[in-house]
């Protein structure tokens, strides 16, 4: 073994043991390769790079053609997270021209879902429509509902589902659209293409067909609420209140005081516009004009005046004067 260690061979030694077993480098004595095994090395070269060229170009290409996919789809999907959905609608639509093999029903599912989120509702159809054609079918899973039963539903989640999920939501904004519009006849034809849409996966349910008319109605009910409430209640209250219980109590406290036997007994005129107005609040509203009651009230006050000096001392005497 000792000849086999370095410089422990000469090199004429070496150039007869690698002739000897077939290893002739092919050089001569001054060290120059021999042109007929350097023709035969450059040969092999060459049909090396024509064997795996091809192959290792086609990879790179490959590799270059799924990164910018993989960046592509991630800038529209951060273009949707941001609510920027024109430009998301853009990026998906260059995804689905330079991929025409990976997930077809992928590519179109992301294009119709933000073309539905931008409003073109008739572009979402079609490219859902399209998705729904090769996405892959969707099993059945059992599932637990709040009550604590068991169901077995399409799997929410399973491409399918997605895709019709999606598609049920272009078919009930279209629906809304059409009655909003008054649209009868494209309003029936949305409303049987939910059901062909949703098929056998699970969705929300429908709107029903009165949907229409409530949407009228939280706009007055918001409006004429807060305008009629606050008005006549501080009319009804405070408007009429302050006039019965604070002006009309002057004249029958004097009046009670001297004359309270023929105050209530002969003139009801005066006694009607000051004693029924503290116990009923809505009579006011029917007297706005306050000059008629206080002329009266002028005159009650006169005539008790007028009155009292008149009247005997007792509260029966019947000697006072008749007003």
């Amino acid at each position: 073994m000792e000849r086999f260690r370095p410089g422990g061979m000469s090199e004429e030694e070496a150039r007869r043991y690698a002739s000897a077993v077939g290893m002739d480098t092919g050089e001569n004595e001054d060290g120059d390769e021999d042109p007929g095994r350097r023709s035969d090395r450059l040969r092999r070269r060459r049909r090396m790079l024509l064997v795996g060229g091809p192959p290792a170009a086609i990879v790179i290409l490959l590799a270059i053609w799924l990164a910018f996919l993989s960046l592509m789809t991630m800038a529209a999907n951060n273009a949707v997270i941001h609510k920027n959905y024109k430009t998301a609608v853009s990026r998906y639509e260059i995804v689905a021209r330079v991929d025409p093999w990976l997930e077809r029903w992928r590519v179109h599912y992301n294009l119709g879902t933000a073309q539905l989120l931008d409003g073109r509702l008739d572009q979402a159809q079609t490219s859902l429509e399209t998705a729904l054609k090769t996405a892959p079918k969707a099993d059945m899973v059992t599932v637990t509902r709040q009550d604590g039963t068991t169901d077995r539903i399409r799997n929410p989640l399973a491409p399918e589902c997605l895709v019709r999920t999606n598609l049920y939501a272009v078919h009930v904004t279209a629906w809304r659209n059409a009655v909003s519009a008054g649209n009868t006849a494209e309003a029936q034809t949305r409303r049987a293409a939910m059901t062909e849409a949703a098929g056998e996966c699970e969705v929300t349910p429908p709107p029903e067909e009165p949907d229409p008319t409530p949407s009228p109605s939280p706009s007055p009910t918001p409006e004429p609420s807060p305008e009629p409430s606050p008005s006549p209640t501080p009319t009804a209250s405070s408007q009429p209140s302050p006039d019965p219980s604070s002006s009309p109590s002057p004249a029958p406290s004097t009046g009670s005081s001297s004359t309270p036997t023929p105050g209530s007994s002969s003139s009801p005129t005066p006694g009607s516009s000051s004693s029924p107005t503290p116990g009923s609040s809505s009579s006011p509203v029917p007297t706005p004009s306050k000059s008629p009651g206080d002329s009266k009230r002028d005159k009650l006050r006169e005539r008790n005046e007028d009155a009292n000096p008149t009247r005997g001392p007792g509260p029966g005497g019947g000697g006072g004067r008749r007003w």
